[in-house]
C-alpha cells in the first residue's frame, strides 16, 4: 500500500480534506468477538453493556451491543483478559481468556446472560467459544460481512469530492477502527468471493489503494478480511 498523502479538493465547498491510503488491517492484529445472548429465550440481546478488562493493566473498555447482539474488541497478544455482559437484571458469567498461545487472530466468546437469582446456565466451555443456540444456521454468515474500503480521511469528505465522484451513489462512511477519522466503503457482501470481484472492479476504475475489510455486525474488524473468512469457514 502507498503511504503518500493526497489533498483532495471538495467540489461545492471551499474546504479541503486529507486523504490517506486505505487503513491496513494486518494478520498480527487480534480481536475478541461474539454475541450477547439472553439465556432465557436463547436469542441475541441488544443494548447490553459489555465490559472487557485487561488483567495486566486493570484498564477496562466498554461498549453497548447493537440490535443484532454482536460485540467485538481489539486485543493484544500475550495478555490476559476478563469479559462479561449485563443488561438490567440480566448478567453473564465472567469469562477469562488469554492470548499467550493463540495463533488465530480471533477469540470467539459468546456471553450468555441470566437473571441474578436464576439457576446457573448450562454453558459450554467458554474458553473455546459457545456457539449460539439457534435454529438459524445463517446467523454467523449474516454477522460477518465484507466491504471495499477506498480510503481513510481525517475529516468526513463530501460525496461530491473529486476522489469519490465515480462511486458517489454507493459510498458510505464508517469510523476508523484504531484512530479518529472515517473510512469510505462501498458494497456489503456475505460472500467473500463476491466481495473480491467487486474489489477488482474498484481497482479497475482507479482505486488502486482499495482493500477488502470485514465487519462483525455493525463494527469493522481490526484484522484482515482473509482472517475473518477463515474464521467463517472453520466455524
Amino acid at each position: 500500500m502507498h503511504t503518500i498523502k493526497y489533498i483532495v479538493a471538495i467540489l461545492l465547498s471551499a474546504t479541503t480534506i486529507t486523504y490517506t491510503s486505505a487503513q491496513i488491517a494486518t494478520n498480527s492484529n487480534k480481536v475478541v468477538l461474539g454475541w450477547v445472548l439472553d439465556g432465557n429465550n436463547k436469542t441475541t440481546l441488544a443494548n447490553a453493556q459489555i465490559i472487557l478488562t485487561d488483567m495486566g493493566s486493570n484498564k477496562t473498555d466498554t461498549l453497548i451491543s447493537p440490535e443484532g447482539g454482536t460485540y467485538s474488541f481489539n486485543i493484544s497478544a500475550n495478555n490476559n483478559y476478563a469479559i462479561f455482559a449485563q443488561k438490567g437484571d440480566l448478567k453473564s458469567n465472567i469469562s477469562y481468556f488469554n492470548t499467550t498461545n493463540t495463533e488465530t487472530p480471533i477469540v470467539h466468546i459468546n456471553l450468555w446472560t441470566k437473571q441474578d437469582d436464576a439457576a446457573k446456565l448450562d454453558l459450554l466451555t467458554v474458553s473455546n467459544g459457545d456457539k449460539p443456540r439457534t435454529t438459524n444456521t445463517s446467523m454467523l454468515s449474516n454477522a460477518i460481512t465484507y466491504s471495499i474500503q477506498l480510503g481513510s480521511f481525517t475529516v468526513k469528505p463530501s460525496i461530491h469530492s473529486q476522489y469519490l465522484e465515480k462511486v458517489k451513489d454507493d459510498v458510505i462512511f464508517e469510523p476508523l477502527y484504531s484512530e479518529e477519522g472515517y473510512m469510505a466503503i462501498v458494497g456489503k457482501f456475505t460472500d467473500y468471493t463476491k466481495a473480491e470481484n467487486y474489489y477488482l472492479k474498484m481497482i479497475d476504475i482507479g482505486y488502486v489503494d482499495a482493500q477488502i475489510v470485514a465487519f462483525w455486525g455493525e463494527k469493522c474488524l481490526n484484522i484482515s478480511a482473509t482472517s475473518a473468512r477463515k474464521f467463517v469457514e472453520n466455524y
